[in-house]
């Protein structure tokens, strides 16, 4: 009678428990990866949101406010203040951020401008309702 016992238990374990196992250990991995994903997208996408915003800023403090003062901020100013702004974050994007907006944005240039344009329109909202 034991050994019957043992062997309906044996073959329920075989049979059941194990592959049960298996399949919850994916699916555990499976959900761990996602996770550790978003946790590392979120972490890029919040440096990448601060290096923008920090750069956005300084470049209107440093360039575009005395421009504005003298009249002088022109189409062509603008166009300096983008380019200047985007070598300046790009020079301090690590290489695996650059990397991450390329994979998942398609064009790092293209991303980032519309990224300094957005900050500067969030900018100047905030000032404005101050």
């Amino acid at each position: 009678m034991n050994e019957i016992i043992i062997n309906v238990i044996s073959v329920l374990v075989t049979s059941i428990v194990l592959p049960l196992i298996t399949f919850l250990g994916i699916k555990l991995t499976s959900w761990l990866n996602t996770k550790i994903k978003d946790e590392k997208s979120r972490a890029l996408l919040t440096r990448i949101t601060e290096v923008v915003t920090r750069n956005v800023a300084s470049t209107f403090q440093t360039f575009v406010e005395s421009l504005k003062k003298e009249n002088k901020f022109d189409e062509k100013s603008q166009s300096n203040a983008l380019r200047y702004t985007k070598e300046q974050i790009l020079k301090e994007l690590s290489d695996e951020t650059i990397e991450y907006i390329s994979d998942n944005f398609k064009d790092v240039n293209s991303w980032l401008t519309t990224q300094i344009e957005s900050t500067i329109y969030t900018l100047k909202n905030k000032k404005r309702l101050q």
